[in-house]
């Protein structure tokens, strides 16, 4: 590296200096990284912290949150889980059926003995 030699040219700013590294910023500093918000009113169910981030969507669309201080990964508002004595038995083989696709008022169930036994059926869910 040659003393005394003037700075070269930063060539996406014409008649400007390059300043540091590559950054832009003066001894090559990088930007500070975005910190993350915590959300108000959200509280983990596990630790019952109020250090909650969001932390993207579920398959489903639904707002997906993050515990800072234990790190569990939750839904405000999580699906209804069907007990066993709510899941019919398939009808060819009297195995018991799991829910294969959840719809808006639909529920497809599919024969856990799949794909050995290929039943399927559908249900409309009823609300009220």
């Amino acid at each position: 590296m040659r003393t005394g030699a003037p700075p070269r040219s930063d060539p996406r700013q014409p008649g400007r200096a390059a300043v540091g590294m590559q950054s832009g910023r003066p001894n090559g500093q990088r930007a500070a990284s975005p910190r993350r918000r915590t959300i108000q009113g959200v509280i983990c169910p596990r630790c019952a912290s109020e250090a909650i981030y969001r932390y993207g969507r579920t398959k489903s669309g639904k707002k997906r949150f993050l515990c800072q201080a234990c790190r569990r990964q939750f839904t405000l508002h999580p699906s209804v889980r069907l007990s066993p004595a709510e899941r019919p038995a398939c009808p060819a083989c009297r195995a018991p059926m799991h829910v294969y696709m959840r719809e808006s008022e639909i529920i497809r169930f599919r024969c856990s003995r799949y794909p050995n036994c290929r039943t399927f059926f559908k249900r409309t869910v009823r609300e009220g």
